[in-house]
């Protein structure tokens, strides 16, 4: 009975769509969440990227003499203060999870010029960046770095970084220049994506999908395998063994006459 199963034509063609299926669901299953959050982090960077450009067009535009100022002499000043209270209504106007400003420091380092997260009441280092303090975050890669160096030289505008902090956060650079075009700051803004896990759509759990259509896809395989050499002959079985192998065919009997399949002459011409 289990023989007659394994080498019907049915059974065979069963596996052989459940074969396919399966792979084309694994494929999908892999496919839809990375087209998704791919999808988000370009929704999202487009969308800090105008938004944000209004806000440093602001601070080029009112505040840039006074920023320029305070790169030259770096302190805590009322304007200071008062820059990152503007910062602070912007990230909480706009959602943003930080907004800073940037500058180069002593020896051409990247420093903090203004932390949306200030407060004179907060302590440094542990609830906002104090001016002058290093832009060395573990969140922000090499690739921040890289950006914002050739933003400081005139090299490149305004553009967002994706996938920062675990891949659930993108960081945008928008430089801010004087009245003789030099950039003197740069403006910092970290977004967050509303969703984190694109493997679940409503109802539907890809990662699961993913794991139970690989399994199907194992097991057909495996299945219609052993179909398949099950409704060969033992003849035929090992015509394959030696073929694999590089061998020739395996010499047959015609009319009593061994005959190698490899000789296209007729046993019969002799007769």
């Amino acid at each position: 009975m289990l023989n007659r199963l394994m080498t019907s034509r049915k059974v065979r063609g069963f596996l052989l769509i459940l074969l396919i299926v399966s792979a084309l669901v694994a494929v999908v299953s892999v496919a839809v969440p990375l087209n998704r959050k791919k999808e988000a982090i370009t929704t999202l960077g487009t969308q800090s990227l105008s938004e944000a450009t209004s806000l440093a067009l602001s601070l080029e535009y009112y505040n840039g003499t006074r920023i320029e100022a305070l790169v030259s002499y770096p302190d805590t000043t009322a304007f200071y203060q008062n820059l990152c209270a503007f910062l602070s209504r912007a990230k909480d106007t706009l959602s943003y999870d930080r907004v800073y400003l940037l500058y180069r420091g002593l020896e051409g380092r990247i420093a903090y010029l203004a932390d949306a997260d200030y407060g004179e009441s907060l302590q440094a280092e542990v609830d906002y960046r104090e001016i002058g303090a290093d832009y060395d975050d573990e969140r922000y890669t090499n690739r921040c770095t890289s950006i914002l160096e050739n933003q400081f030289s005139s090299r490149q505008g305004a553009v967002y970084v994706p996938e920062i902090l675990d891949s659930n956060y993108i960081t945008t650079y928008l430089p801010i220049k004087n009245s003789s075009g030099q950039v003197i700051a740069v403006l910092g803004v970290d977004a967050k994506l509303k969703y984190s896990d694109f493997t679940k759509y409503g109802p539907i759990n890809f990662e699961r999908l993913t794991t139970v259509s690989g399994i199907l896809f194992v097991v057909s395989l495996v299945l219609f395998v052993v179909c398949m050499d099950k409704g060969l002959s033992e003849e035929e079985k090992e015509n394959r063994w030696r073929k694999r192998r590089g061998l020739p065919p395996k010499p047959v009997k015609k009319d009593k006459i061994v005959v190698d399949p490899l000789d296209d002459i007729d046993p019969n011409d002799y007769l």
